[in-house]
């Protein structure tokens, strides 16, 4: 995959997880990183490959 921005229910699809999952990690600080764009988080294609690959990605980065 070309990396992109997805949304978070691309994003949850992707993972194989509920939107509402993605919903909670990022309310827990526990997911992936994402960002805000217009009131809606967005998640980089990247970043997922590295949270899959690694189970844990730094949110200070």
């Amino acid at each position: 995959m070309e990396d992109r921005w997805l949304s978070r229910q691309e994003a949850a699809g992707y993972l194989g997880v509920s939107p509402h999952t993605m919903r909670a990690w990022a309310v827990e600080r526990k997911g992936p990183r994402f960002s805000k764009a217009a009131g809606r988080a967005r998640y980089w294609s990247g970043d997922l490959r590295d949270f899959m690959q690694s189970g844990y990605v730094d949110w200070a980065l």
